[in-house]
């Protein structure tokens, strides 16, 4: 992962980002895990901005787990939301990346991807399901265990 300083208005972050694909990245920012989709704008094109509103910063809850190595880790939540789709069940092996589940947050659909390899030991969600941040949605076990 590349490491980063991000500046918005006064305030700085330090960001790591991986690349994922053209365009797709992993970002980590202050402990949470998010997938990013850039997309060039057309030359000239607008940009919308709605007046009055204001960047309100989400409460402070568990970072998601280190990549699985060795024991068992736990996915939780990188956001609240509504569990749409689950794409693993108990039993499954899975690779660093693997698609896990599709998490509904304000109208966008966010796919939620294994943090490392290992094998699904429990799925603790439900399609319809609405989960807070930080919950936790998927038990794994380490590869070998």
């Amino acid at each position: 992962m590349q490491r980063y300083r991000l500046t918005v208005g006064e305030r700085e972050f330090e960001i790591a980002v991986e690349t994922l694909g053209p365009d797709h990245y992993q970002v980590m920012l202050e402990g949470k895990q998010y997938e990013v989709t850039l997309e060039s704008l057309a030359e000239g094109a607008p940009v919308e901005v709605q007046p009055g509103l204001t960047p309100v910063e989400a409460p402070v809850a568990p970072a998601l787990p280190a990549p699985v190595t060795s024991g068992v880790a736990l996915l939780t939540a990188p956001m609240p939301g509504t569990v749409l789709r689950i794409d693993v069940s108990a039993g499954q092996t899975v690779q660093r990346g693997d698609p896990v589940l599709v998490l509904e947050a304000m109208k966008m659909q966010n796919l939620i991807r294994a943090p490392g390899n290992g094998q699904v030991s429990e799925v603790l969600v439900t399609p319809g399901q609405t989960v807070g941040y930080g919950e936790p949605l998927v038990r794994f076990a380490a590869e070998g265990r």
